[in-house]
């Protein structure tokens, strides 16, 4: 059952008592900085991120994304994993495996038009993931410029991932 912390309007279970939000973006802050592209952002600029976006909580076997859905969100997992698979039905290995700090989903720049992938939660516990909307992506940019080179950066590091990945 996938739990989210703030209102969003995909049908999703079990919202947050408010009493827990404020504990819950103090650590969603802390989580954020851990995070290789915003590890030297200001606590200000975080906290503005967080409220943007919302957490969602994953049980083993949950999915996050599906194959054809339009890509609405940056994820950034905070704990557990997700794993994507271009076939969820085929057996073997993902195609890409997302721990805690990684980025995933739309960034801003990509010109992704639709979800490639089925992304679930791995266990052995609860993946908690934060979800970014893309219409804020504007906002976010021009408050943090600094943002806009290192977006690039991590888009140049996705294609020359995935082009590796095809060539094996």
């Amino acid at each position: 059952m996938v739990n989210v912390t703030t209102h969003d309007p995909r049908p999703l279970a079990h919202r947050r008592p408010k009493a827990t939000l404020d504990r819950m973006d103090a650590s969603l802050v802390a989580a954020l900085r851990d995070v290789a592209l915003f590890a030297d952002i200001g606590a200000e600029d975080l906290a503005w991120m967080a409220a943007q976006g919302d957490v969602v909580t994953l049980a083993p076997g949950e999915a996050l994304f599906r194959p054809g859905e339009e890509p609405r969100w940056m994820y950034v997992i905070v704990a557990g994993a997700i794993e994507a698979r271009r076939d969820a039905s085929a057996p073997g290995m993902p195609v890409w495996s997302f721990r805690a700090g990684d980025v995933t989903g739309i960034v801003p720049y990509s010109r992704m038009r639709t979800t490639p992938s089925t992304g679930r939660a791995v266990g052995p516990g609860e993946t908690r993931v934060f979800r970014f909307p893309r219409e804020h992506f504007d906002a976010l940019l021009a408050r943090v410029p600094a943002l806009e080179a290192r977006f690039v950066a991590f888009l140049a590091d996705r294609v020359r991932d995935a082009t590796r990945r095809d060539q094996q």
